[in-house]
C-alpha cells in the first residue's frame, strides 16, 4: 500500500503489518491519495504534491493548520515499479 503525509513523506507499507518498505520525500506536503497505473506492460506510481494557499473555508482553523504544515509547492512525482 502507499500512502503520503503533510510533510512530502511518500511511503510503501506492508498491507498486513504497516511496516514501512520504501519511502521518498518529494519534498512538498502530499495531501492527495497516490495512484498506481500500467502502461505498456510497465507499472508505475503517481501521486500530485503541493498545497493550495489557504483550506477551503468549510475547513476552519483545523483546516489551516494542516495547509500550514505543509510547505508550499506544485509537483507531479512518478516512479516506476519493478516486477
Amino acid at each position: 500500500m502507499f500512502y503520503g503525509n503533510q510533510r512530502g513523506d511518500l511511503k510503501a507499507v506492508d498491507a498486513k503489518t504497516g511496516k514501512v518498505l520504501w519511502q521518498f520525500n518529494v519534498g512538498t506536503g502530499i495531501l492527495q491519495s497516490p495512484i498506481t497505473y500500467t502502461m505498456d506492460g510497465k507499472q508505475y506510481l503517481a501521486v500530485v504534491a503541493g498545497r493550495i494557499k489557504g483550506p477551503p473555508s468549510f475547513l476552519g482553523k483545523i483546516g489551516q493548520k494542516v495547509i500550514d504544515a505543509s510547505p508550499e509547492g506544485g509537483v507531479v512525482v512518478v516512479f516506476e515499479l519493478a516486477n
